[in-house]
């Protein structure tokens, strides 16, 4: 009777939950909604910079105001807000264009061109936000179509922009340095800001001004969400515990950042990176041989598993995560499948590692451990002791050698 009873009460709380998780995922939905009504609402072409700003509420101006870094107006009512954003917008236009990199800037060009607005591409809803907070970039339905806008008194302030050298190479300067700085994150994971700016001033072979990176770095964080600055330093997104891997790149005082060359941090900082290489090659024809699956699906489980890796994930749960994305219907086939998750984590820069391998770091081991020449002295017999197939694998991948480098 009491089991009949508990199972009774863990059905009815099952059943609860799963009802609150359906609420939390309606509401969500609807709130969803209500903001895409609110960001693609009608608007009018042309339109002036006051009339843009009243479309906002409130608070969206502040988010403005705290992007342009204009004081002494937290207080203000909203009327009050518009007429000083109004007046500052424009003053403010360069110091903004020179945060931004040259993605952006062509999205700016673009509406110049086209009589002040083009139609929105793919985009994030925060990606959305982050244009519209620069104060002169406006969102809306036009003819039926969602549009990015300027308005129309900005036009001309903005094409003389355009045409300013010194502007267009600070563009180019912040390309670079976002680039750089998403490549050694994607390799390393964790940098302190100092070790940063002394890399980024290593690959451009120029003087670095920490405030002005860091105010390009953090409209990049708000725009790509790759980059995370927080007080230890600069951090991937995708790192989960920054502090765990400090601390594993700090114990390994004998070991220096792998030593990239600038393209392939620039390779490695470009939007959904995924290296090519035998073993990646490799994984992507297996899925591709084995399953119906589109080559850019395939690319994304290759990114996954390889961001898995980097997070310090074991190859049995790389094969349970697998699991989910693909059938494994057979012993042979998830043989064939741990062999190649093997090889991929062996052949994975890893942020533990500061972006060397395991099979890069075994290897020096090995060399290392080559036994000097014996002298023949006092006839002593010294011996030399070999890995084991069961042994720990020296790469510190914490699986046996014969699981891992010694395949």
């Amino acid at each position: 009777m009491i089991e009949v009873t508990t199972l009774k009460h863990n059905r009815t709380d099952e059943q609860i939950l799963l009802q609150a998780l359906e609420t939390i995922h309606d509401e969500t939905e609807k709130m969803r909604e209500k903001e895409a009504k609110k960001i693609w609402s009608e608007i009018s072409l042309p339109f002036s910079l006051h009339a843009g700003l009243l479309r906002y509420t409130k608070d969206e101006l502040h988010e403005i105001r705290k992007r342009l870094n204009i004081r002494n107006a937290s207080s203000l009512k909203k009327a009050d807000l518009t007429a000083v954003l109004e007046e500052h917008i424009p003053m403010l236009m360069k110091i903004i264009l020179c945060q931004l990199d040259e993605h952006l800037f062509r999205l700016i060009q673009n509406m110049i061109h086209n009589g002040g607005f083009i139609f929105a591409p793919a985009m994030e809803t925060y990606q959305i936000k982050f244009l519209q907070s620069l104060g002169f970039i406006f969102t809306g339905t036009y003819k039926g179509e969602k549009v990015l806008a300027l308005p129309a008194d900005l036009i001309e302030p903005l094409s003389s922009l355009e045409g300013d050298m010194k502007v267009r190479s600070i563009l180019k300067r912040n390309t670079e340095w976002i680039r750089l700085t998403q490549g050694m994150l994607y390799y390393y994971g964790v940098l302190n800001s100092q070790t940063m700016l002394e890399k980024i001033e290593q690959y451009t072979k120029k003087p670095v001004r920490p405030i002005e990176f860091f105010n390009v770095m953090r409209q990049a964080d708000d725009f790509y969400k790759v980059v995370c600055l927080e007080y230890q330093g600069l951090i991937h997104q995708r790192v989960f515990d920054p502090f765990k891997i400090k601390e594993e790149q700090d114990s390994r005082k004998d070991l220096d950042y792998y030593p990239f060359t600038k393209a392939q941090l620039l390779q490695a900082g470009a939007p959904d990176y995924v290296p090519e290489n035998k073993i990646t090659q490799s994984f992507r024809r297996f899925l591709l041989d084995n399953y119906r699956i589109a080559r850019k699906e395939t690319d994304q489980i290759i990114m996954e598993c390889i961001f898995a890796i980097k997070v310090g994930e074991s190859t049995n749960n790389l094969l349970e995560f697998m699991q989910t994305q693909v059938e494994i219907a057979d012993f042979k086939t998830a043989e064939a499948m741990m062999n190649i998750l093997i090889q991929l984590n062996n052949h994975t820069r890893q942020w533990i590692l500061k972006g060397y391998m395991p099979s890069e770091i075994f290897k020096e081991e090995k060399e290392a451990l080559h036994p000097l020449p014996l002298k023949k002295e006092n006839n002593k017999h010294v011996t030399t002791r070999k890995i084991g197939r069961n042994d720990p694998c020296p790469c510190g991948s914490g699986k046996k050698y014969k699981k891992c480098c010694g395949r």
